[in-house]
């Protein structure tokens, strides 16, 4: 009976997940492609100077995200382009450790693209589970120099959540700076320009296997008490 029982849920659960509609990827929260201006990420302005970008977002409901476009302007040339980190993390500043970085990924900044206009770097395939709360994407590089992350576009709507400051962290002297350089406490005007998609998590297909363990445990229960009162 009991062996029997545990088949049967199993293979209820199965089912539920199996008819289970599956989540459509969509816009969470994010800016325009174009803003009216750019931060420099890299040796931007002098070889000697580098900086490091953060992006504060906060959500308000839990998602999974899929994918992550960056609006970037390279340094206009058609020659190798500089290479770039993207970072997704739920802290940054100088406490900041490894362990606030929930995702890493690398990609070169956009080549040919003329002053004043980004083109788009997506990441995608990412799969990383946001709970709601407060995010920072983060942009670094050895080099870029010339390249830049796009700011100032206008807020795309959305139900999600909320973008918040950019933070601009600066190493000198030859150094390559992360995120431990961005302080929360030294907001910049204005953010960068970007787009989060991803998936929000079907409550209710968990809640309908839930339902349907219950009730084949509730109806073995009875089915026992049954039997124990005609044994007596």
């Amino acid at each position: 009976m009991k062996t029997s029982l545990i088949r049967f849920t199993v293979l209820l659960i199965a089912l539920v997940m199996l008819n289970a509609s599956p989540a459509t990827a969509e816009m969470i929260l994010g800016t325009e492609t174009e803003g009216n201006g750019g931060y420099g990420v890299g040796f931007s302005f002098d070889p000697e100077v580098n900086l490091v970008i953060g992006q504060q977002f906060t959500l308000n409901q839990d998602i999974i995200a899929n994918s992550i476009t960056l609006y970037l302007n390279g340094d206009g040339s058609d020659s190798q382009q500089s290479p770039m980190t993207l970072q997704l993390m739920n802290a940054i500043g100088f406490d900041a450790t490894a362990s606030n970085v929930l995702g890493t990924w690398n990609a070169l900044f956009p080549s040919g693209t003329p002053d004043g206009e980004h083109a788009p770097r997506t990441f995608d395939g990412l799969n990383v589970p946001l709970p709601a709360g407060t995010y920072y994407l983060v942009v670094s590089s050895p080099e870029g120099y010339k390249s830049g992350w796009g700011t100032g576009a206008e807020l795309l709507p959305s139900s999600f959540g909320s973008v918040g400051s950019a933070f601009v962290g600066i190493a000198g002297g030859g150094g390559v700076a992360d995120y431990t350089f961005l302080a929360t406490d030294n907001p910049q005007d204005g953010h960068a320009n970007f787009v989060l998609e991803g998936v929000i998590p079907e409550p209710a297909t968990w809640l309908l296997a839930a339902v349907g363990v219950g009730g084949v445990m509730l109806l073995a229960r009875r089915k026992y008490s049954l039997s124990a009162w005609m044994s007596l």
